[in-house]
């Protein structure tokens, strides 16, 4: 039997099953990128290296209503972006290094991914087992009533 038969004789179902599995391959290589980079960077104070600004939240805005208090956050551009209890604006992926998906939030004054219970601290160190690999952490800048998020 040479190839085309052996592929006839499997049928449509295979054949889907067999796409489906490279493109979520191809999905969790772009996740993996994204969550891996830099997961132990700290949100510390330029020290003079150039930092692009990834996006501004305009703290005056309908979508920034949940920052006006501390320990508030919101989500954007799969970056979650919260209002400390100090009262500092950090930064975080959405994506958790634990399994890779985008559910991580900001609940008492730290990082905490709803899906496994991943738990991380504003620097990005893992609070226990499932925060091990630790989570990537963006730099923010304030200009007034614009907060930038930075690379």
């Amino acid at each position: 039997m040479d190839r085309k038969e052996f592929l006839k004789s499997l049928g449509a179902g295979a054949a889907l099953a067999v796409t489906i599995s490279c493109l979520g391959s191809c999905l969790r290589e772009e996740v993996d990128t994204v969550a891996i980079q830099d997961t132990n960077a700290t949100n510390t104070e330029n020290t003079g290296a150039s930092s692009t600004i990834l996006f501004s939240i305009d703290l005056n805005a309908s979508e920034a209503a949940k920052l006006a208090v501390d320990g508030g956050y919101v989500v954007k551009n799969n970056v979650v972006v919260a209002k400390n209890l100090n009262g500092e604006f950090v930064a975080a992926t959405v994506i958790c290094s634990h399994d890779l998906i985008k559910k991580v939030t900001f609940k008492n004054n730290e990082y905490y991914c709803t899906e496994h219970g991943a738990r991380f601290d504003q620097t990005g160190k893992g609070l226990n087992n499932d925060g091990k690999k630790g989570l990537k952490i963006y730099k923010t800048s304030l200009n007034g009533s614009i907060l930038d998020i930075l690379s």
